[in-house]
């Protein structure tokens, strides 16, 4: 495993936060949205994105919309719904709309063209004695579709399909699409039928045609890699690469560690499926039994190469090495022998990831940090986002090793140690050969960060509240937090979530900075001292924000100068 060189950009976590500005302009102040907020959720999905074993499917989602919003699709917020909430190009909450949740579980949310894709399913059902029902006619995975407005259009289902238990890797699993225009692949994990008293797991894939909203293809069967079977599947990614199905998935046996799959069929005849699909181990870790020592996090089709980011508890060397009687497990809960005791040992990951040539299939690991037993300190499953001209953005948290107690004795099982959030959160900026990293204070969460307005966003919940972040690709790093709209019929009247009774905005007016209800040169002036810093508050900043680019600067000001020279035309 190569170390991967990277220079440390030389700025303070505190500096960080600050809002960033070049010369003659001004990043939007925080403000207090003119929407009024529904204060009735609860939750987090703070480091959600983290995992020992195996992943879960990702309740937070984050779109850019052809207006210039953002929309959130959070899975979770309500029982029974799906809340996509909107916000302005400086994080304002604007409008919030429930969605009707389809089968019990949620598998995942995409957009793609036009249309919004929801992916449900549901379990077989269980008797007392623990016995699954195998009920070919049962729909257990379900793909949704609906228009930009939220609209229903229809919907596709699998039947049977050898599944008692959709996305599920022991307690949980994940679940991933991707499209080519025509066809929506989906890249998931299901418990099967019953085989010899045990309910075995693997990945799960199926094809769907967008326009007829019909399954064309999945793949159910026993087989091998060649086919594209990997069992246990404990996190599964997919991406399309002209016209054809790449994948990454994390497995504990057929096979172990970070698989890489490509597909030969063009999946324009509707059916991904081949016999001969080429896989790559890029990583054999250690342990035994489900406890790998790694969790993957991100998996990207780059122009020469693919790209694949994981954590790992050290070296592959290291990994399969044992020390005297001293046997190291490497998830939280297992133990290892040392003179005749039972002890867990910490487990301490360090970020890594793999580069494979898209034309001999080589490739090279790479490890970018050097987390040691005695630093207590762990990194998190990374996040991953790639950048024009070959750039990527890898994102992970730190995390503390908190010993909690040790088990002496050949029985029992127990966690010993936990992983606490150090709230601090490390971004590398890389191109491949070289990297600059930061770090700021902060969390992640399963939102998969986006890139809007030439920024790296992504958010983290907790009850009513969303923290945004932006990161440049500059490394330079801005938090906005922000609440949630009521949901109301015709923005007044009960919320339906929280039954406060809702008033109707008043209608702003377009420049009106000072917030006087008329647009004038006060307003100018008033986004004028803001812009030389002789005022630190825009009290409504989205006013002045005439180009709507989420920078307030020189160019605003001119434009809302003409605008008022037009006026006084007139």
């Amino acid at each position: 495993m190569k170390r991967f060189l990277q220079r440390t950009v030389g700025i303070a976590a505190a500096a960080l936060l600050l809002p960033f500005a070049t010369a003659g302009q001004a990043v939007l102040a925080e403000t207090t949205a003119d929407t009024a907020v529904c204060h009735s959720y609860t939750g987090t999905n703070e480091e959600a994105q983290n995992y020992m074993r195996w992943a879960q499917t990702m309740q937070s989602f984050l779109t850019p919309c052809s207006d210039g919003t953002l929309m959130q699709v959070q899975a979770d917020l309500q029982e029974g719904y799906y809340i996509a909430q909107y916000y302005s190009s400086d994080f304002q909450p604007l409008r919030a709309v429930r969605i009707a949740q389809e089968l019990p579980l949620f598998g995942g949310f995409y957009a793609a063209g036009d249309a919004y894709y929801i992916l449900t399913g549901q379990s077989q059902a269980t008797d007392s004695s623990g016995t699954r029902e195998e009920d070919d006619d049962l729909e257990v995975f379900r793909v949704t579709k609906y228009d930009k407005n939220w609209n229903r259009l229809g919907s596709c289902g699998v039947y049977g399909a050898d599944t008692t238990v959709p996305f599920s890797a022991g307690s949980a699993g994940s679940a991933r699409m991707t499209d080519d225009g025509t066809y929506l692949l989906v890249r998931t994990c299901h418990e099967m039928y019953n085989s010899g008293g045990v309910y075995h797991q693997s990945n799960f894939t199926f094809q769907v045609n967008m326009a007829e909203m019909t399954v064309t293809d999945y793949f159910t069967d026993t087989k091998n890699m060649n086919h594209g079977y990997v069992s246990h599947s404990f996190n599964q990614f997919l991406q399309m690469d002209n016209g054809t199905l790449v994948t990454a998935d994390h497995g504990d046996a057929y096979g172990r560690g970070v698989i890489f799959m490509r597909y030969p069929t063009d999946i324009s005849a509707g059916t991904f499926q081949s016999n001969g699909v080429e896989y790559l181990q890029t990583l054999v870790p250690a342990g035994s039994g489900n406890g790998t020592g790694i969790s993957v996090g991100g998996f990207a089709c780059m122009d020469d190469q693919y790209l694949i980011a994981y954590n790992a508890v050290d070296d592959a060397e290291e990994r399969t090495t044992y020390a005297g009687e001293k046997r190291y497990h490497y998830f939280s809960g297992s133990k290892g022998s040392f003179d005749g005791k039972m002890y867990t040992l910490p487990e301490y990951r360090n970020i890594c990831f793999s580069m494979i040539d898209k034309k001999d299939g080589s490739y090279t690991n790479y490890q970018c940090t050097e987390y040691a037993e005695a630093d207590g300190k762990s990194a998190s499953t990374p996040q991953l986002v790639t950048l024009e001209n070959g750039k990527f953005v890898l994102l992970w948290s730190e995390m503390n090793v908190v010993r909690t107690g040790e088990y002496i004795g050949y029985s029992g099982y127990n966690n010993y140690y936990s992983y606490v959030p150090d709230h601090t959160v490390y971004a590398m900026i890389s191109d491949g050969e070289d990297a600059d990293t930061v770090c700021f204070e902060g969390d992640l969460s399963d939102c998969q960060p986006v890139v809007y307005q030439g920024n790296v966003v992504w958010y983290v919940r907790n009850g009513d509240q969303a923290t945004f972040y932006q990161l440049t690709p500059d490394g330079e790093i801005q938090t906005k937090t922000a609440g949630y709209s009521h949901i109301c019929e015709n923005g007044s009247g009960t919320c339906v979530v929280c039954g406060e009774e809702v008033q109707q905005p008043p209608e702003t007016v377009a420049g009106d900075v000072n917030g006087d209800g008329v647009f004038d040169g006060q307003d100018a002036a008033v986004l004028q001292e803001f812009l030389l810093g002789e005022s630190p508050v825009m009290e409504n900043p989205s006013r002045a924000d005439w180009n709507g680019d989420g920078t307030l600067d020189a160019f605003d000001l001119a434009l809302m100068r003409q605008a008022l020279c037009g006026n006084h035309e007139e």
